[in-house]
């Protein structure tokens, strides 16, 4: 878990954000929050690098152990040219990443049982975002009314392009490339239909 650090990070700190990943499929989620795997990802600027943490279970099974993970994130390839990553802005911290290592590694949820309601990845999220003590919390962040931030998700089509001051062109995106993937799900909805419409037929 060890990761060393950049010159410039002493003075910038390390850029905060929260990925919204697809439950079990190997993507990014953006149509709501609630049903997502949320990971905290930290960049570099300096390097250009990003870390994240988050928390998983022992075999992927909801009633075993929590294992939490830190180190440095890759980015889903996208399965499809629409394919969005989407995030929440947070802001800046001081902390370094051998702190944010210790942390991880020394946190009380390690090994506890996994809960829905209380003790899973969301939940951890927030604790982290907490410990970070995040020192220019973006206005996204500042405006939300409680943790929900559903309503204020951004999107990007590549890592390179997660910025901590997004603009209203990333949320018009984010609104057409929603719909776009809206229609596409009731699409498919149709063509199993059909298929299941199809063998009940051939079968009588």
């Amino acid at each position: 878990m060890a990761c060393s650090l950049s010159s410039s990070e002493e003075y910038k700190g390390l850029e905060v954000y929260i990925v919204f990943k697809t439950l079990g499929h190997e993507s990014y989620w953006g149509l709501h929050h609630g049903f997502s795997h949320h990971v905290c990802v930290l960049k570099d600027p300096s390097s250009g690098k990003f870390y994240f943490t988050d928390l998983q279970t022992e075999n992927g099974s909801k009633g075993s152990g929590i294992q939490l993970r830190f180190g440095e994130y890759t980015f889903i390839r996208p399965e499809y040219n629409l394919a969005r990553i989407y995030y929440l802005p947070v802001g800046h911290t001081k902390k370094s990443l051998w702190e944010i290592g210790n942390y991880v590694r020394e946190h009380p949820l390690n090994q506890k049982q996994y809960n829905l309601i209380s003790q899973n990845c969301q939940s951890y999220v927030r604790m982290c975002i907490a410990y970070l003590d995040i020192y220019d919390l973006t206005p996204a962040v500042l405006t939300m009314r409680s943790w929900d931030p559903a309503n204020l998700l951004y999107s990007v089509s590549d890592p390179k392009y997660l910025t901590l001051e997004p603009s209203i062109i990333d949320k018009i995106t984010d609104a057409i490339t929603a719909q776009v993937a809206r229609e596409i799900t009731q699409q498919i909805r149709v063509v199993k239909a059909a298929g299941k419409l199809m063998a009940q037929c051939q079968i009588q």
